[in-house]
């Protein structure tokens, strides 16, 4: 009614309900229950499952992925000699990264080491001038994407410094599942990068702008590990979307804590999950796919493949975060063709 539309009007979330409509008209041609799929079931959760930590694998993992960040593309956007000093910092504290590995005192540095060498990379950050203004964004001078690109980075060790703590304290967990996040629960879901220290939280410096429209955008899902109580382990963002032309339930940048990141069964359980999705929304037959950045569950036995044509089952109406199809995102989401986007082929 018009009271109603006015109330919408005056919040600026016309666009928004013009962008959920198009989405429903999507999920409706693909043959996909956009009610169901917008809709909260307290009952529908994967099956129970029990994680025997594997101290060494997670810190294994965790020295990959570190040494994967520190030799990405996000500090590739760095000022170089803003660079260079941060290695020149860690090469003075006795650290280099060389064919793939992490070293210190021209050793393979030991686990406990890797908590060490976070911890400089982050008072670095904190403390250099440089670093600290392009967080603070108060340098006209330092381009915007640097900036980002910094902030990124800086969100990616704190959540490497949890990790650490993590499997420092890690104890086997009982009475694990899957389940989708309710995205009527406010307070929780504007939160729901803290629970594994991602930047899909409100608090980050580099995506905060996105944890509201995950809310607001129905093309998307929160998908988490919880316990028998309802704590969180791990999570991410979940769609669907067209891959060549295939209909496909994509997982987009799973993040679980120290703990579970390397443990198989928790994969096992998550396909076993996302199969759970696709046969309740009318997709039984659809590929279960995860994107290749910033994740950190082990893919490493599944086959990737390159995506030539990919295109999400939605539409937003402002910016919003997706790591999938790059980061930031808004027009492209829609676009058809994303240059050969590399993905997991999990089922």
């Amino acid at each position: 009614n018009t009271k109603t539309f006015e109330e919408y009007e005056d919040l600026g979330l016309i666009e928004q309900i013009e962008a959920n409509l198009d989405t429903k008209r999507q999920f409706q041609d693909n043959k996909l229950d956009y009610e169901w799929w917008n809709n909260y079931d307290e009952n529908f959760k994967g099956n129970k499952f029990d994680v025997e930590i594997d101290t060494k694998l997670e810190y294994e993992n965790l020295r990959f992925n570190l040494i994967n960040e520190i030799n990405g593309n996000l500090i590739d956007k760095i000022n170089s000699k803003e660079k260079e000093k941060l290695f020149k910092k860690l090469e003075n504290g006795n650290y280099s990264i060389l064919n793939f590995e992490i070293l210190k005192n021209n050793q393979v540095a030991q686990h406990s080491e890797i908590g060490t060498l976070i911890e400089k990379i982050l008072n670095h950050i904190k403390t250099e001038q440089y670093w600290k203004s392009a967080i603070e964004n108060d340098n006209i001078e330092i381009p915007q994407e640097e900036k980002d690109a910094i902030t990124a980075f800086y969100d990616h060790i704190k959540g490497y410094k949890k990790k650490f703590n993590d499997i420092k304290n890690g104890r086997c967990i009982n009475n694990l599942s899957f389940r989708l996040a309710d995205s009527s629960n406010i307070g929780r879901n504007l939160f729901f990068g803290n629970h594994v220290g991602c930047c899909n939280s409100v608090e980050s410096a580099y995506a905060g702008f996105s944890a509201p429209q995950h809310l607001l955008n129905s093309y998307i899902r929160g998908l988490e590990i919880i316990d028998e109580y309802g704590n969180s382990y791990g999570n991410t963002l979940c769609y669907f979307a067209l891959s060549d032309n295939k209909i496909s339930f994509v997982i987009d940048s799973f993040e679980a804590n120290g703990k579970l990141a390397s443990n198989s069964i928790v994969v096992e359980n998550l396909i076993k999950f996302a199969k759970q999705i696709c046969e309740k929304i009318g997709a039984k037959d659809a590929q279960i796919i995860a994107g290749p950045n910033f994740g950190n569950l082990d893919f490493s036995s599944y086959p990737s493949y390159i995506s030539k044509e990919f295109k999400i089952i939605g539409t937003v109406s402002e910016y919003t975060y997706c790591d999938t199809v790059g980061g930031k995102t808004k027009d492209n989401i829609n676009q058809k063709l994303i240059d050969q986007i590399k993905y997991y082929k999990l089922s």
